[in-house]
């Protein structure tokens, strides 16, 4: 005798179910950029002129004569804090209804700080611009990365990068941040490889990059940002997307502090996100 289904009614499993969360390792706003904690929404910091630092003023005197005066000179700038908010209704009659498969308290919080983590990776793919950064270097025509030539050498395009950073500034770059393209085109790259071949691994990783570019870290936004949501047949977009075929090169301290330059800081109170 067929019981034709009869003897089970189909329900959702509990032990998986099917969402398109990032992984966290996938977000560099947080890493790329250090965060000051700070005490009231808007203030000002100092910031000195660099002239009063690196410049060589000619301070020999004759014997008994009056040292030079050496001018200093600074200003202030300011910032001002925006609150970012979202929220998702979810009632106690949703919590006790719904089936074990659905833990929607704890969904409806990892999908508001997801959204506010792809914002923040946003606001930093958005400073990828000459507007903020005057000193950039365009790779010129053979030079790309993606060409995997002997004339598209990243190290070379790196080091003159550093050289004009370090002319405006006194100081080497030792930071950088780009796009998961860049990633890419850097582990398959002929010169790259080149240059590993007889190291440990031999294959290129961050930690790796970084060392052969002289730098502390070298950061690589993986996070993705679809800006359509109505329409799921769009293809989602990096959520840096000028950082996407950028790279930076920075400079930070190893912690915020008194007369240290920096490129940039998140100014922030209370947690992280």
């Amino acid at each position: 005798m067929a019981f034709n289904g009869t003897i089970h009614v189909n329900q959702p499993l509990t032990e998986i179910s099917v969402s398109f969360l990032q992984e966290l390792d996938s977000f560099v706003a947080d890493k790329a950029c250090p965060s000051v904690q700070v005490k009231h929404e808007s203030d000002l910091y100092y910031v000195w002129d660099r002239v009063s630092f690196i410049n060589d003023d000619g301070m020999e005197r004759a014997n008994g004569a009056i040292a030079r005066e050496i001018d200093q000179g600074f200003s202030t700038s300011s910032y001002q804090l925006m609150e970012h908010a979202g929220r998702m209704l979810v009632t106690d009659r949703d919590v006790r209804n719904a089936d074990q498969g659905l833990q929607l308290e704890i969904d409806a919080t990892k999908i508001l700080t997801e959204k506010l983590l792809i914002e923040k990776e946003n606001d930093l793919g958005a400073l990828f611009n000459t507007a903020t950064f005057s000193n950039a270097l365009s790779a010129a025509a053979g030079q790309q990365w993606s060409l995997n030539t002997v004339t598209s050498d990243p190290l070379i395009l790196v080091n003159t990068a550093s050289i004009i950073a370090w002319n405006a500034s006194g100081k080497k770059p030792n930071y950088g941040v780009g796009g998961w393209r860049q990633m890419l085109f850097l582990k398959s790259h002929t010169s790259v490889l080149d240059r590993i071949k007889y190291t440990q691994l031999g294959i290129p990783t961050e930690d790796l990059l970084a060392s052969l570019f002289d730098l502390k870290k070298l950061h690589f936004s993986r996070s993705v940002d679809q800006q359509r949501l109505e329409n799921k047949n769009v293809p989602v977009s990096p959520s840096a997307t000028l950082a996407d075929v950028d790279m930076l090169l920075y400079w930070l301290p190893q912690a915020p502090a008194l007369r240290m330059p920096a490129t940039w800081y998140t100014f922030t109170q209370g947690g992280p996100v």
